[in-house]
Parts: structure tokens; C-alpha cells; sequence
């Protein structure tokens, strides 16, 4: 009996899934820079040809890739930062006190930390700058005498380390939880 038009539909969304999810796998791991359709086929385990099928090239991809943590991603950093100074910090901390992060959304998270510890510039394509958003929310939150003055930069790394850590942690262990008051530690010393 041949396949309905809803089973067929249904495949192609897991298939667009599956690939999505070793892109934003591969993406965590090598940067944009270095994922290539031949690997992210061998990662989903289909063919490089069926790739080209889902993704016309590098381009769809990230606008597929972007479409996926749309809301995490431009709902968070970019608010945070146009919120500023203290408030801005408060978001960031809230939403990772309290998201419950899907596995491509887990993975896109570790990608964005790591790729200001890698001091990586590439990747544009998706959005501001977590160390920038982090260092301009310190130096604001400064200026307003709300924490010491210090090297906001090096202060925005080791918040960014903090949430690598813990985004790691909840990667292995899903109950992992954050630790606020670590949070607001980094951010006042």
C-alpha cells in the first residue's frame, strides 16, 4: 500500500528535524565556518544529495537554523541588550534560571558561549555577540554605580564561562540547575 500524502509529510518533517538537530550538533562543536553538507549528511546519517534536497546550500541552512531558536535567540540577548545596564543582566539571568531548553536549543546556547571563549568572530548570521551584549550590560550597570568598576570584558568572559559550564551540566544532566547567586558573585566582583 503506497505512502498517504500525511505520511509523506510526516517523514519529510523528522528527516528536516534530524538534520536541523546534527547542524545545530555540528554547529556547537566546529562553528558554521567548518560544517559542510557532507558532514552534516554522515551526522544524520543520510546522504550529502539529501541534504541539497532539505537545504539549497549553506545560506538555507542558517536561515532554517535561525528560524529553529528564532524565539531563544533574538527573545533574550537582544532584548537584554535593549533593556540595558542592570535589567538587561536580570533577563539574562531569569532566562537561564528558568528555561527549560529544547536539545537544538541546548546546542545553539553552547555555540554562542563558545564561540567568544574561542574568541571566534565567524557566525554572524546569528546576531549580536554574547561577550559584547555581556561587557556593554557591566559597563552600563557601572556607570549607574550598581557594581564596581573593573575590566567588563574579562568580567563578561567569566560570565560567559559560568554559562558554559552550566549549560554543559545540563546537557549531561537535565535537572541540572543555575546557580543565581553565582551569577550575581561574578557580576559584582
Amino acid at each position: 500500500m503506497p505512502r498517504t500524502p500525511e505520511k509523506n509529510q510526516k517523514i519529510k518533517d523528522e528527516r528536516e528535524r534530524s538534520l536541523l538537530k546534527a547542524a545545530f550538533s555540528l554547529l556547537k562543536e566546529k562553528g558554521l565556518s567548518h560544517l559542510s553538507f557532507n558532514e552534516l549528511g554522515k551526522r544524520a546519517k543520510v546522504s550529502h544529495g539529501l541534504v541539497y534536497h532539505y537545504f539549497e546550500n549553506k545560506d538555507d541552512l542558517v536561515k532554517a537554523m535561525q528560524e529553529a531558536v528564532k524565539g531563544f535567540r533574538h527573545a533574550e540577548w537582544g532584548r537584554a541588550l535593549r533593556l540595558g545596564s542592570f535589567e538587561g543582566l536580570s533577563v539574562i539571568t531569569s532566562f537561564y534560571e528558568t528555561a527549560d531548553l529544547s536539545e537544538m536549543e541546548l546546542s545553539f546556547a553552547l555555540f554562542e558561549v563558545n564561540r567568544n571563549l574561542k574568541n571566534e568572530k565567524e557566525d554572524r548570521a546569528f546576531g549580536p555577540d554574547p561577550l559584547m551584549v555581556l561587557s556593554t550590560l557591566l559597563e552600563q550597570t557601572a556607570r549607574e554605580e550598581l557594581i564596581p568598576y573593573g575590566d567588563y570584558k574579562e568580567k563578561g568572559r567569566a560570565l560567559l564561562d559560568y554559562l558554559r559550564g552550566y549549560l554543559i551540566r545540563k546537557e549531561t544532566n537535565k535537572k541540572a540547575t543555575f546557580d543565581k547567586a553565582a551569577f550575581q558573585k561574578i557580576i559584582s566582583y
